[in-house]
This record gives C-alpha cells, structure tokens and sequence, in this order.
C-alpha cells in the first residue's frame, strides 16, 4: 500500500527496558474491527450526506477510533430530524446489502480526472489509494477498511450541532457501539412508558404536555413571588432613613428574577413621596443593584445612573441607565453591605451641594 505508515518507537515508554529479547508486535482485532468499521461508515456517511444535503457537502475534518466516528462538512444550515434519518436510512441500506469494498491504486491525475473523491488541501502522492463501494461511493484513502459493509452491522447518529460558520458535526456510532445505544434507548423508553402509564407511542405527547404545564406553573409561581414582593413596599418604606427631608433606604432583598427586582423598584418610586431607593439582590448566582429616584429629586439633578455606580463601585460594579431607574452588576457581593452603609451620605452630598 502506498500510504503512510505512523512510527512509534517502544524506547519512548518508560515501561520499556531493551535487552536482547525478541519483540513480537500484535494486532489488537477488536479495536482494528471498530475502527475500521467507523473508518467506511464516515466513507458511506459522508456520500450520503451529499445525496440527501446537496453536493456543496465537503468534508471539514473527521475523527475515527474505536468508539465514535465524528465527521464534519461545510453545510448553511442546522440538519433537520427528517434528514438526519434519511442519511441514516440511506447508509444502513448500504450496509444491509453487504457489498464489498474494492481497494486499489491508480495515479493521483487519472483519479483526480475521474470525479474520486478527494480532501480539499491534503498532500497526495503520484501514485494514490482508493476505496470504493460499489458505485455508491469512491475516496481517496489509506486507512483501513472491512472487507464488505455488512460488516458495520449498523450505523447510528446521536449527534448534529454546528462548529463554525457554514460546518456542521455529526457524531456516529455503528456494531457493538450502536447496539449499546439501542438498547439503552429502549431502556429509557421502557422506563417512560411505565412512569407515564402511556402507549410508547404516546410518551412524546405527554412529556411535552408535562413540560407546558411546568412553564405554566413555574410562571404562577413567579407571578406569586411577585406579588408578594410587591406587597411588601410599604414595610420596605418605612424603613427608609429621612436625610435632607427626602427618604432614602438602601436594602439587600430576596426576589426570584430580575424583573419582580424592577417591579418593586418602579413601586418604591411611585409610592415614596421624595426619595431615592437602593436595592441589591442576588439572583441565579448573579447580584444586582437598583437604584430608583423620584421624579421631584430628578428634577433637581440626582440621576439614578450615577447613584447606582458610585455605590456599585465600592462592590467592584458598574452599570447605567435612565435618570429615574438604573441597575449595576455587582462583582463583589461580599461589600454590597458596606457599601450600600454610603448611601444616606451620598444623598446628603448630593442634595446639599
């Protein structure tokens, strides 16, 4: 064979002590069957994906080992279910007919000239190897191949995702490999049907029925907290400490989402009859400070955005947004209660300067 053959030198291992032993080197079969069997499934795949996707389909890039055959191509747009079944259909045929695999050598131009496929930008020889299935597929290739398809048994996709702009991956399995899949997806699918008390048929049905009602519930929830939250503004209000005649309160607080966080905010502005309101929360990991000014004290120069940083900076945040109502993102959450201890003072710095 033409190809290339990789060198590994044993002395490399430090498991390896020289003496004048003889070496007797040993194919691992199982191994070299998986991979061989991946190796034509990304042949047979690869020509199936040109059938079904169009013949702007060029391979992008490909691993092949004992477990997966990956295969990237140059494809616009994400692979539909419908497709994605149809190159998997189209591949299984082609190993179900168990046709052999011709192997051969012929000059790199004689190839070329004939509309064997080829990899953009790999470095041929003058002489190159080429592996053809029937007239179902023909590459330029020197690595190792069954004997005939039927030898892949069958051939799975559990994967399609994009890596780039305009290249798209597949992830496959075939043999034992696809098998295991099989059955643990008849696992799940056994375990599905017996929670649900459905027909295996009907389990999509219902789990997208579960899901709708868990978005409906999850929002009720939310519109509860909110709720509640909101009911509380006065008992927040009356916290605030009076400074220059204008209230001012600074709190960390418990809400569940950003948005019942600026609810309460618009609330406090509209319920306090001159003041400016601080409030810090941490939601999903994340903290974030609001601060609200009335309209009166807008007028006379305090802008939320400004109030917002210079109590954001003391916790290592920063942020912005309208002269009423600003937020920042908080870095530090550790100092928000040291900082939000600055706010009486700064209002006070403000308002008499």
């Amino acid at each position: 064979q033409s190809s290339e053959v990789e060198k590994n030198s044993p002395e490399s291992s430090p498991e390896f002590t020289p003496d004048d032993s003889p070496l007797t080197a040993v194919v691992d079969e199982e191994l070299r069957l998986s991979t061989t069997n991946n190796h034509t499934a990304a042949h047979l795949m690869h020509e199936a994906l040109r059938q079904v996707l169009g013949e702007h389909v060029n391979q992008a890039g490909s691993l092949v080992n004992p477990e997966i055959l990956r295969f990237d191509f140059t494809h616009f747009e994400k692979v539909s279910e419908t497709q994605l079944e149809e190159i998997e259909n189209i591949v299984n045929a082609v190993i179900r007919k168990n046709i052999p695999t011709d192997i051969y050598e012929t000059p790199f131009q004689e190839a070329i000239d004939s509309g064997i496929t080829a990899l953009f930008g790999e470095k041929y020889g003058d002489v190159v190897r080429v592996v053809k299935v029937s007239d179902f597929s023909e590459e330029l290739c020197g690595g190792c191949h069954v004997r005939a398809t039927g030898q892949i048994g069958q051939f799975r996709m559990f994967s399609e995702e994009a890596i780039a702009s305009g290249v798209r991956r597949v992830v496959a399995v075939t043999g034992r490999q696809a098998e295991l899949m099989n059955q643990e997806h008849g696992r799940v699918a056994r375990s599905l049907r017996q929670l649900m008390n459905v027909p295996e048929t009907q389990v999509p049905k219902m789990v997208e029925k579960l899901a709708d009602e868990k978005r409906q519930l999850e929002g009720e929830l939310q519109n509860l907290r909110s709720e509640n939250a909101l009911a509380g503004i006065s008992g927040l209000i009356s916290q605030a400490e009076e400074v220059e005649g204008v209230q001012v309160l600074a709190k960390i607080i418990e809400v569940d989402s950003a948005d019942t966080l600026r609810k309460m905010g618009q609330a406090l502005s509209e319920q306090m009859s001159s003041g400016v309101a601080w409030l810090a929360a941490t939601m999903s990991g994340k903290s974030t400070l609001l601060c609200v000014v009335t309209d009166d004290l807008v007028n006379r120069g305090l802008k939320a955005g400004e109030l917002v940083n210079a109590v954001a900076l003391l916790a290592d945040g920063r942020g912005g947004g309208k002269p009423d109502m600003a937020q920042a993102g908080i870095k530090a959450p550790e100092k928000l209660a040291e900082a939000l201890a600055s706010a009486a003072d700064l209002v006070r710095e403000k308002l008499t300067n």
